[in-house]
């Protein structure tokens, strides 16, 4: 069985994923600022990307109009990506990843599996709508009486996660958006990171007017080994991209389960039964997605 090529693409951006995934855990568990993480990391990004598109220049085909979407594409991406991640770090702090991640994977992955069929015309088959249905079911598993009474005001945290994968699922279909229109890959890459840095300095301002007490001890190690997992990830998601939305979504939604394993073992997040099921439901609804 001969596999597609943006079908691997999928999986190593699933794996790269979910280990990005958990460095935003340990960001908030660590308490160091997200920001200045981001900064370090996507400024060896913007010298790496410079370099790739230095070295590409002879093998693409400048085009003014092609450079501009390129770039508009890049500003509005870096909007939403940045959006999302510092509100996935500031949100960990207050709810357990065992609940953050699923309900945020499966919400997006119905979220995605709607636009994949009303924009971009994807079909939508019996098994797919069963697994929009048990997705459903599985916020309400991992939502129980207990969890109220572990954790505060989590009716509000709830819509956090439902903010976040509004978020982070625009930023993918605006990145489908670009791989479907052809644009040019080493320009995406390397404006999209000046970019972050543009928008990360700019959350840097407002956090700074919040006061938050932050520690830097170990920040630009962690800080070189997030670069290492984000740029792997963004690079596989794009190539991906070149397939369909929805299996590429629910593909990645399987990085959840690293997160999750991870932070009980080093951060003893609240696990139950209910909670494993809860996380068995979710792997079969993105799997009756494909």
């Amino acid at each position: 069985m001969i596999i597609e090529s943006w079908l691997l693409y999928a999986l190593w951006a699933a794996f790269f994923g979910g280990m990005y995934s958990f460095t935003l855990k340990v960001i908030a568990e660590r308490w160091y600022n997200p920001a200045k993480v981001n900064l370090i990391n996507y400024s060896i990004g913007s010298v790496s990307t410079w370099a790739y598109l230095v070295y590409s220049l002879d093998h693409i085909n400048l085009d003014t109009s092609f450079v501009l979407w390129t770039i508009f594409f890049a500003w509005v991406n870096a909007i939403f990506h940045t959006l999302s991640v510092f509100t996935r770090v500031d949100w960990l702090r207050n709810i357990d990843t065992v609940i953050f991640f699923p309900t945020l994977k499966t919400l997006g992955a119905i979220l995605t599996v709607w636009v994949s069929y009303f924009y971009y015309h994807e079909s939508l088959n019996v098994m797919q709508s069963l697994g929009i249905i048990i997705g459903l079911l599985v916020p309400v598993l991992l939502i129980t009486k207990q969890e109220y009474e572990i954790q505060r005001n989590l009716c509000y945290w709830i819509w956090c996660i439902v903010l976040t994968v509004m978020l982070s699922t625009i930023s993918m279909i605006w990145i489908k958006e670009f791989v479907s229109r052809g644009l040019w890959l080493e320009v995406f890459m390397f404006a999209s990171y000046v970019f972050w840095i543009i928008a990360t300095f700019a959350a840097w301002f407002f956090q700074k007017e919040k006061q938050q007490v932050y520690k830097s001890k170990g920040i630009v190690k962690f800080s070189i080994i997030t670069f290492i997992y984000n740029i792997a990830m963004f690079i596989c998601f794009i190539n991906a991209m070149k397939g369909n939305l929805a299996i590429v979504y629910t593909i990645n939604s399987f990085s959840l389960i690293i997160p999750i394993i991870l932070s009980i073992i080093f951060y003893k997040d609240h696990f139950n039964y209910k909670k494993i099921f809860g996380i068995v439901l979710s792997i079969i609804s993105v799997l009756l997605f494909v």
